[in-house]
């Protein structure tokens, strides 16, 4: 048993030695900012229920959220200027 596996450790040594890696290697980019700096991002937590109103609204006016959203953000701030 102990020369099987001093024999098996041998062979994997040689193929380590003599055998081409095969594992990819992973190519590692840094973040860059987009390029349209026209625009920034807005994160925060709504009621569920209002969210779940959000998307309906959405659907039936074949709107994106986001569109509702810079809607909305815009009568505010007009209304409140």
């Amino acid at each position: 048993m102990k020369n099987e596996y001093q024999d098996n450790r041998k062979k994997l040594a040689e193929m380590i030695k003599t055998e081409p890696n095969k594992t990819p290697i992973q190519q590692v980019s840094p973040v860059t900012p987009k390029e349209n700096k026209s625009e920034s991002h807005i994160n925060f937590w709504i009621p569920s229920d209002l969210m779940e109103e959000l998307k309906l609204r959405a659907v039936k006016s074949k709107k994106s959220i986001k569109q509702i959203g810079i809607e909305a953000f815009e009568a505010y701030l007009t209304k409140n200027i």
